[in-house]
């Protein structure tokens, strides 16, 4: 009943290409840990939200290349997910090398919607406030749009990989 997460990674390249393409960013798609192996029962549960963080990074993470190459960077934005195995868990990471997550302006959305207090705010690291995102209603999207801005999406994420019984780990502080 294992598969590889490349029967997982099919799926993104279409996706990647067709929203940088409606987006007018340029986008590489990398993957790794195509042959680990996965329980096929996992797949469906793990698709959704893997889609959901790789449309995000592209809408909120990944800037123009008119926007990278003003801050100093190459034109093309890179998204990688990979997949590992450690302790019998299965580890998947995915990274861009966009401009991250914009913590206060995640804060300031969380503290609107009565998701945290003053008090919390004050007392927050930058990470803290970035985990915010997986909390229900939360969005920064100044628009809604077919790809994000509605406020759902994040959280149903969060809920999904933890039926899996997995864990969800943000570090905005690694690119």
């Amino acid at each position: 009943r294992m598969v590889p997460m490349e029967s997982i990674y099919s799926k993104f390249p279409k996706v990647v290409r067709d929203i940088s393409k409606k987006l007018g960013k340029k986008i590489e798609f990398r993957h790794e840990g195509d042959t680990v192996e996965i329980d096929k029962a996992m797949i469906e549960g793990l698709t959704d939200p893997l889609m959901h963080i790789i449309r995000n990074s592209l809408d909120h993470g990944l800037e123009t290349s008119e926007e990278r190459v003003a801050a100093g960077k190459d034109e093309t934005g890179i998204i990688e997910i990979s997949a590992e195995q450690a302790n019998g868990q299965m580890i998947i990471t995915i990274k861009d090398n966009g401009k991250g997550i914009n913590a206060d302006l995640v804060a300031k959305k969380s503290l609107d919607n009565g998701i945290i207090d003053e008090n919390q705010l004050a007392t927050m690291t930058d990470n803290e406030k970035a985990m915010l995102i997986f909390g229900a209603g939360v969005s920064t999207a100044e628009a809604i749009t077919d790809i994000s801005g509605r406020g759902v999406g994040m959280d149903v994420v969060k809920t999904n990989i933890n039926k899996l019984g997995g864990v969800i780990k943000l570090d905005i502080g690694l690119g």
